[in-house]
């Protein structure tokens, strides 16, 4: 399966992770068990075998629940203990946890990026095909090397502007999506 196949398939499905989170209700949040059933999802789309009979979406359940279930399983007999980041380390000469933990602003930052950078996936599979191919070229997107517009247009067999002016309309289209989201 190609790269592009392989993502397209993940992000159509994604919202499978969610339906699986609040099936299960575990008593966490959604966003800390995202990630394991993103992993669950990968794996389903990694793994399945059409030649068996079963759809992809029941399989990829079964994978993203079993993901989660696992995970909590390692965990089910430790303490659910908070610890606050003022505290003191235990056993350590003055030590405290917030001296050891990066900048609260720079990990909320780096969060926010990443759920931008989310949403900006989702939304860069409802360009044009000829959009989303001179947009990879150009950012070296999903393992593509980075290409300047003639390059691109050499590949496409069109022009440096065609290329430049469709560039420019899908930067815009993200641009106004972007601004959505912040709103």
């Amino acid at each position: 399966m190609k790269i592009e196949e392989r993502t397209k398939k993940i992000l159509d499905n994604e919202n499978l992770i969610w339906f699986v989170i609040n099936k299960m209700n575990l008593g966490f949040k959604g966003d800390e068990l995202y990630d394991l059933g993103m992993i669950g999802l990968i794996k389903a789309v990694d793994t399945f075998d059409e030649n068996k009979g079963y759809k992809f979406t029941s399989y990829a359940v079964r994978c993203i629940s079993n993901e989660i279930y696992n995970d909590n399983r390692k965990f089910k007999n430790e303490p659910k203990e908070l610890i606050s980041i003022d505290a003191k380390i235990p056993h350590s000469e003055g030590l405290y946890f917030i001296d050891i933990i990066e900048d609260t602003h720079k990990f909320e930052e780096q969060i926010e990026k990443q759920d931008m950078f989310r949403y900006v996936i989702k939304f860069f599979n409802k360009l044009t095909q000829s959009q989303r191919t001179v947009l990879e070229l150009s950012y070296g997107l999903f393992g593509k090397r980075i290409m300047n517009n003639k390059e691109i247009a050499a590949i496409l067999g069109c022009s440096n502007q065609w290329v430049s002016a469709v560039k420019k309309r899908a930067i815009n289209k993200i641009r106004k999506e972007l601004l959505k989201f912040e709103n």
